[in-house]
This record gives structure tokens, C-alpha cells and sequence, in this order.
């Protein structure tokens, strides 16, 4: 196992092109087959977690893509489930939240006294 976890961290990381490491290696639903059965499809973020494959979970790789699924820049594709797209308005939500909390546009503050 510890071979596997090897091989499949030095994959991610002599990864250069981002795109096909985020979509195609690491988002990509795969089933494999055990004792002659298909496995329900999984991507390698979530086969990762399940196996505790910290050599896998820990790269740099690996972390750049739960980073980008945990902010919103990569969303599931309306159309097809099983694949993701970059969310096209990933800046509209940081803007909005610097609107809102903007000390400024509510003059000075004042005490209830």
C-alpha cells in the first residue's frame, strides 16, 4: 500500500499542468473492481479521505484543489454531476461581504447612552 501512496503522491506533485491535475487526476470519478464487483464511482479526493492516505491528502496538489472546492471556485457541473467546473462569479461573493462589513458606510458609531 505504502508503494501506491508513493506513486500516486509523486504523480501529483510532478504534476505542472493544473488543469488536467485538478480535473482529470484528481476530480474525476473512477470505480474500480474488487472480488469481481464495480466499486460505486469515487474521485481521488474522496477515495484520499477514506483511506487515510496522508502521503496523498497532504501534497501540494491535493491541498490546492480541496482549497479551491472549499471556496466555491470549482463547483459541480449542473449538466453532468460527475464532473466539476470553475464557478464563473468566484470574486462576486468577496466583493459582496466587503460591501456589507464596510465600517465606513455607516458613519460614526454610537453608544446606546
Amino acid at each position: 500500500m505504502d508503494a501506491i501512496l508513493i506513486l500516486g503522491w509523486c504523480r501529483i506533485e510532478g504534476e505542472d499542468n493544473e488543469e488536467y491535475l485538478l480535473q482529470d487526476i484528481l476530480l474525476r470519478r473512477y470505480s474500480i473492481v474488487v472480488d469481481g464487483h464495480h466499486t460505486a464511482p469515487a474521485n481521488v479526493i474522496e477515495r484520499a479521505v477514506d483511506l487515510h492516505a496522508l502521503r496523498i491528502t497532504g501534497s501540494s496538489g491535493y491541498q490546492k484543489c480541496v482549497n479551491y472546492l472549499w471556496r466555491g471556485w470549482l463547483v459541480q457541473d449542473e449538466n453532468d454531476p460527475s464532473t466539476f467546473v470553475e464557478y464563473k462569479k468566484k470574486g462576486m461573493f468577496i466583493s459582496i461581504c466587503l460591501l456589507i462589513w464596510d465600517i465606513q458606510r455607516y458613519g460614526p458609531l454610537k453608544t446606546p447612552y
